[in-house]
């Protein structure tokens, strides 16, 4: 009986060949196998970022083949990094350039809408007719936003419910709102812990310079940590709230908006280890609570916190954030400081058997099924039924307890209001 090896890891805080050829095959293989929700313009622009991922965490292509595999953990790649890749050895035709500006394109389809919604909702009087731009969760040539055919035909009952799902999810990620979830609900029955972060420009070449000792004093409290340097990895990874001011005083953080480039890198620096929220839950919660437009409007400020990774300009706390700073400004009254962290709380993933998908893995078809993620959450909305079998999120959580779990957090949520 042969005995196969663990397989060993390497991690590279630099790129080399192996990682152009990898990304490739990767992203060919991904185009291959996983079928969208979407057409297939964004499904390749969305795929893109699944690679990034695996050449991150050593998954996929990455993650090697045979007895004595070896996993790669590239520490430092970054969306730059593999659509260069594809540009280079992929014969894609296509160039970073290019890629950050059509994504930056397909955000800025959703902020018009949602701005539109604005100024007809402050202007609004009690029976104004919605205007026909507004009806429909579509771009100025309707189609609908992110391609997605479940939003054709979709008829919006009230923008102003719209606003308030992309309002509620633009928070759901906001490290202050998850402190100010935990402080509310601090010595009480529903009491939680919440693990966070923010978006943040970050200076790459810095970043591969500076050692951790530099920065973190008591370095024996990070024992996972992948060789010396920072990374960032590392930055996402640990607790480094204490740290940041430091790390702004170096340069490794840039507190204001940058230019994408190939150093100034879109990036997030953890406050806090933990759990946060769960996207699932945060479309049923909504749904459940505000109805099918405020769920809708979840789901599009969730595709807003995929795209803006990778655009032209990087935005501290990032696009989403952004967004919901504007609808609050032209809309003082969208959502109360009560009404968000009680949505918060009620999504929090802070427990087993409760999946978090990401953008790719909310619209992944799964031929068995012919459904996706999203289509399953909408249908348990609407109809309360479950299809059994699916899996969900990165942890394949089984969708029958997933949606037993759904259904305590619809009822918590009135519990804690």
């Amino acid at each position: 009986m042969h005995r196969h090896k663990s397989a060993e890891r390497i991690a590279k805080t630099g790129i080399d060949s192996y990682f152009t050829r990898t990304a490739v095959a990767d992203y060919n293989k991904c185009l291959k196998e996983i079928e969208l929700l979407t057409d297939d313009e964004i499904k390749k622009l969305l795929l893109m970022q699944t690679v990034e991922g695996h050449s991150r965490k050593g998954h996929g292509r990455f993650s090697g083949h045979g007895r004595n595999r070896k996993i790669s953990l590239y520490l430092n790649s970054g969306m730059e990094d593999v659509v260069e890749a594809l540009e280079k050895k992929g014969g894609y035709g296509i160039t970073r350039q290019d890629v950050k500006e059509r994504r930056q394109e397909i955000i800025n389809e959703i902020y018009s809408w949602a701005e539109d919604a604005c100024k007809f909702e402050a202007g609004r009087k009690r029976f104004n007719r919605i205007p026909e731009r507004l009806r429909h969760l579509t771009n100025e040539e309707g189609q609908p936003l992110m391609r997605v055919p479940f939003l054709e035909g979709y008829e919006v009952k009230n923008p102003a419910t719209v606003l308030k799902g992309i309002f509620l999810g633009s928070r759901m990620d906001n490290i202050e709102y998850r402190k100010k979830t935990m402080e509310r609900y601090m010595g009480t029955d529903f009491e939680i812990s919440i693990g966070g972060g923010e978006c943040v420009a970050l200076d790459l070449q810095k970043i591969r310079e500076t050692n951790i000792i530099d920065i973190i004093d008591d370095y024996a409290r990070f024992p996972d940590a992948l060789g010396s340097k920072l990374s960032i990895d590392f930055l996402s990874a640990n607790a480094l709230e204490e740290y940041i001011p430091k790390m702004i005083e170096e340069g490794i953080i840039l507190q204001e908006d940058a230019e994408s480039s190939w150093t100034i890198r879109n990036g997030y620096v953890r406050h806090k280890v933990g759990k946060g929220v769960s996207d699932d839950l945060a479309v049923i919660i909504a749904g459940a609570k505000y109805g099918m437009d405020a769920a809708m409007g979840v789901y599009l400020i969730d595709a807003i916190d995929t795209l803006d990774k990778y655009v032209p300009t990087i935005v501290k706390g990032g696009l989403d954030e952004r967004l919901g700073t504007i609808i609050q400004e032209q809309l003082p009254n969208i959502a109360s400081d009560d009404e968000t962290t009680s949505f918060i709380r009620a999504i929090a993933n802070s427990e087993n058997e409760i999946a978090d998908s990401s953008q790719r893995r909310f619209l992944q078809v799964y031929p068995e099924f012919g459904k996706s993620a999203i289509e399953s959450h909408i249908e348990y909305i609407t109809t309360g039924q479950v299809t059994p079998g699916m899996l969900f999120g990165f942890d394949e959580i089984i969708s029958e307890k997933f949606y037993e779990k759904a259904s305590e957090r619809i009822e918590l949520l009135y519990k804690i209001r």
